[in-house]
């Protein structure tokens, strides 16, 4: 199969694209002034991502879409703690908020962790030994 993209390009397309998201919303609530000064910014963390790509390093590998074992490891104990730092500040937000007694504010600190439990449990449930998928 012949790849049209190259790996390299899709994450600082990616970081353009979001950020002229980004300047767009800017530009509307803010001016066309912020509009230029967010673009500008964007377009500056594109050119710096699409450089850090193209680097041989660990990090260029992974921004460059090529990543090997050690790397995707790495990549899935960072996905790990970010989960548990959510889990952990949710929590400790939702104790907070336990013991203030204000019962209003209490959803998203009980959505948010069940969301991620939910996924977790599904990804055990259905996922593939392998790590295909």
């Amino acid at each position: 199969m012949i790849r049209t993209t190259r790996t390299r390009m899709r994450a600082p397309v990616a970081a353009a694209a979001f950020g002229t998201v980004v300047a767009a919303c800017a530009g509307i609530v803010y001016g066309w002034l912020a509009f230029v000064q967010v673009e500008g910014v964007a377009l500056a963390g594109a050119i710096g991502v699409f450089l850090l790509a193209g680097s041989r390093t660990d990090l260029g590998a992974m921004f460059a879409g090529q990543p090997d074992e050690r790397q995707d490891l790495l990549r899935l104990r960072a996905r790990a703690l970010g989960m548990q730092v959510m889990l952990m500040a949710s929590s400790i937000c939702l104790l907070i908020l336990l013991l203030l007694r204000d019962w209003h504010l209490i959803w998203p600190f009980v959505v948010i962790p069940g969301i991620g439990l939910v996924a977790f449990l599904g990804r055990l449930a259905y996922g593939s030994v392998t790590g295909g998928g």
